[in-house]
C-alpha cells in the first residue's frame, strides 16, 4: 500500500506539540457589476505550546462536601492594535491580497497590540448533592484555583486573576449521581509572560493539560502575499 512510507508521528512528543490559530478579517471591494473582489485584513496568528503530564488526584473531595470531576482555565490578553493600510494598497491589487497591517504605536514596543487588560474564564464540575451547589460555589472555584496554581506557569499567569460568579447549573437524574457546575469569568491587569494560556485538569484520570502562547501580528506592511504574511508568522513563532 502506498501509506507505508508515510511517517506520521502518534501522539506529541514530552516538550509539548505547537498549535497554530489564524485570524483575519474580511472585506469586499464591490463596483457595481464590473468589479468585486475579495481582500483579507487584519492577520495575525496564536501559536501556543501545549502538553500532557500526570497530576496527583488527592484532594478530590475538599471538607467532604463534593466530588471534583473535572476543572478548566483560561485566559486572554485585550488591547488595542493599531491597523493601518499596507504601502501601495489599491484595488488593482489581486483578490485574497492582504490589505492591512499592524502598527506599532503607544507604549509598548514589544507588540503591536497596546495591553488593556486580561481577560479569562475558570469552570469546574462536579458530584454534588444539587441542594448544596449554590452554597459551595466558592469551595468549588478555590479547589480549582488550588490545582492550576500548584504550576508555576499557570501560577504566573492567573494568580492575579479575579474570579466573578457568571453561571451556575445542577445536573439531575434519576439513574445517576446528583452533580453542577459553577463557572466564573475572570479579569487582571496584569498581562504575565503569555499572551493566551488554558489548562483542564481531570480527577478522573490525573491528566493535565496546559497551553501557552503568544499572538503575532502582521506588522510587515510591504508584503501582500497571505501565504508569505501566514509563513512569517510561523516562522514567529519558533
Amino acid at each position: 500500500m502506498a501509506c507505508g512510507t508515510i511517517n506520521i508521528p502518534f501522539g506529541i512528543p514530552s516538550t509539548g506539540a505547537k498549535e497554530y490559530n489564524l485570524n483575519s478579517g474580511r472585506e469586499l471591494f464591490r463596483c457595481g457589476l464590473d468589479c468585486v473582489k475579495m481582500y483579507i485584513t487584519n492577520v495575525s496568528m496564536e501559536i501556543n505550546n501545549t502538553t500532557y503530564t500526570c497530576q496527583g488526584i488527592e484532594g478530590a473531595s475538599p471538607d467532604g462536601k463534593f466530588c471534583l470531576k473535572s476543572a478548566q482555565i483560561s485566559k486572554r490578553n485585550q488591547g488595542v492594535v493599531n491597523w493601518i493600510a499596507k504601502e501601495g494598497a489599491n484595488s488593482t491589487w489581486e483578490t485574497g491580497s492582504v490589505l492591512t497591517c499592524a502598527d506599532f504605536c503607544g507604549s509598548d514596543e514589544e507588540s503591536p497590540m497596546i495591553y488593556t487588560h486580561t481577560e479569562g474564564n475558570l469552570s469546574v464540575r462536579v458530584t454534588i448533592n444539587i441542594s448544596d451547589v449554590a452554597n459551595e460555589k466558592d469551595a468549588m472555584l478555590n479547589a480549582a484555583k488550588a490545582k492550576f496554581l500548584a504550576d508555576g506557569d499557570l501560577s504566573g499567569e492567573f494568580s492575579s486573576m479575579e474570579w466573578i460568579l457568571s453561571d451556575l447549573g445542577t445536573t439531575a437524574s434519576p439513574t445517576d449521581w446528583q452533580g453542577g457546575s459553577v463557572t466564573y469569568q475572570g479579569f487582571s491587569t496584569d498581562k504575565g509572560s503569555y499572551d493566551t494560556a488554558r489548562a483542564s485538569f481531570s480527577w478522573d484520570n490525573g491528566r493535565m493539560e496546559k497551553s501557552l502562547g503568544h499572538i503575532k501580528y502582521d506588522d510587515l506592511c510591504n508584503n501582500k502575499e497571505m501565504t508569505a504574511v501566514v509563513n512569517r508568522l510561523i516562522a514567529l513563532g519558533g
